[in-house]
């Protein structure tokens, strides 16, 4: 049986750094959900039992894709379809566009996301790899503050143990691929 929990969508990345300290001074059992394609189903087969679930679906700012002198910088939220359908992406990166066009069904690859992709660390991280190539690096901030950027290669490891906590979003930044 599903365990009852809190779920909070915060309109701002500062709203959503507040709710996560304030989890973090109770030491609530505290999930983010951007895509849900990972988180939903856990919760759903008691795999995980939240107590409170922040959603980042409605922050704006972490579904941009832009592309200057330091590379391409995608947004936490951006999800397979985004990549393939971006102008960016097909001119610049076209590899990743077609890694996001081969992942899982057309119902993921529109709610997976970025995030959920560098963070879950499950073994259907299809995205991963085409990050892995070009020596990605991913930004990620937290109650404590924006993190110091590294490769993705070194936010990595084997299936289901993260090497961020679950108090924590990224890319808050994007990533740039050099």
């Amino acid at each position: 049986m599903m365990k009852n929990f809190t779920y909070h969508a915060p309109q701002t990345i500062t709203a959503a750094l507040m709710l996560l300290d304030q989890a973090l001074a109770r030491s609530e059992d505290t999930y983010i959900l951007a895509g849900g394609t990972v988180l939903v189903p856990q919760i759903k087969e008691s795999l995980v039992r939240p107590s409170l679930v922040i959603s980042l679906k409605h922050l704006p700012m972490l579904k941009k894709i832009t592309l200057d002198e330091k590379g391409l910088h995608l947004g936490a939220l951006i999800t397979p379809v985004e990549l393939i359908r971006s102008p960016v992406i097909l001119e610049h990166y076209p590899v990743l566009a077609q890694a996001a066009a081969t992942m899982a069904g057309v119902q993921i690859r529109n709610m997976a996301t970025i995030e959920g992709n560098l963070c879950s660390a499950v073994p259907t991280a299809d995205l991963v790899p085409s990050l892995l190539a070009p020596d990605a690096i991913v930004q990620v901030q937290g109650p404590n503050g924006l993190r110091p950027a590294r490769r993705v290669a070194d936010r990595t490891r084997a299936c289901h143990k993260r090497k961020l906590s679950p108090l924590s979003f990224g890319p808050s930044r994007g990533y740039a691929g050099h």
